[in-house]
């Protein structure tokens, strides 16, 4: 009987810590979530387009390093046309800290693009 209660305190702890998880990750989509502007298409310059723009940055990187330009033009210049088509959707609404952001990146991109050719 001891042994089946232990077994039920430790079961009811781990359910515990599971539900804790679950609502930690649900947070986490939300904010997610809350960075895109579904009636725009724009997606917050600080939220999800950053971990695309580091890593298709890297790839193209990568691409340079083992001489394969065409790829890494291809990379990069759909990243381009990605931010560009962003910028032209923004409204007047949009913080001038975002439009910054998009446009350092663009700056990023045309000195990995000089470096191609």
């Amino acid at each position: 009987m001891v042994f089946i209660s232990i077994i039920f305190i430790v079961f009811g702890i781990l359910q515990i810590c599971l539900f804790f998880k679950m609502w930690g990750m649900a947070n986490n989509i939300s904010k997610i979530r809350r960075g895109i502007t579904y009636e725009t298409g724009y997606m917050d310059a600080t939220t999800t387009t950053g971990a695309v723009f580091k890593d298709t940055i890297k790839l193209a990187e990568k691409c340079i390093f083992v001489r394969d330009t065409k790829r890494a033009q291809e990379y990069l210049l759909s990243l381009k046309y990605d931010i560009l088509t962003n910028i032209n959707s923004l409204d007047e609404t949009a913080d001038k800290y975002s439009i910054e952001i998009l446009n350092k990146r663009i700056q990023k991109i045309d000195e990995l693009l000089a470096t191609i050719k």
